[in-house]
């Protein structure tokens, strides 16, 4: 018998894209959430440095905004879990019938996800709405990023 040894494996590439999409809802619905986390607290630490922070923590010092971050992350977390679902499930096909999904489609994906979670599960405008929704459609593309760094998806 002819074996490889073990530091010439195969690359994930030989998997069917039934496995490509099934890897990729998982770490749509995992990962995804994290990134989301990470963004919302890494938005509020921005917003509140640069003097624009939303109404429940304008008037506070920066050390009682940054003693939020740890709250408000793990709430983003808690969320983000539908539209990040959401996201998964609308790249699905996609995956499923080519292998990968374009940057784009994940951007725009992320982005029609996080509306509709918007209108499931509301919640508090605060004037930047358009910024969480574009940094939804960042993290759909950073989530595509990781799992074609993975060799989950193909590269296109």
């Amino acid at each position: 018998m002819d074996q490889a040894p073990m530091s010439e494996a195969r690359p994930a590439t030989g998997a069917s894209n039934a496995q490509r999409g099934i890897w990729a809802f998982l770490f749509y619905t995992l990962v995804g959430p994290f990134f989301g986390a990470v963004a919302a607290g890494g938005l509020l630490m921005i917003a509140s440095v640069g003097g624009f922070a939303p109404a429940p923590y304008a008037g506070l010092g920066l050390g009682e905004v940054f003693r939020q971050i740890a709250p408000l992350s793990v709430a983003a977390f808690v969320w983000s879990a539908v539209p990040a679902t959401l996201t998964g499930i609308g790249l699905l096909p996609l995956i499923l019938f080519t292998g990968t999904a374009g940057p784009i489609a994940a951007g725009i994906c992320g982005v029609i996800a996080f509306a509709i979670s918007v209108f499931m599960i509301p919640i508090p405008d605060n004037g930047l709405m358009p910024i969480m929704a574009f940094a939804a459609g960042l993290v759909a593309i950073l989530v595509r990023q990781v799992l074609i760094s993975g060799g989950i998806l193909r590269r296109i």
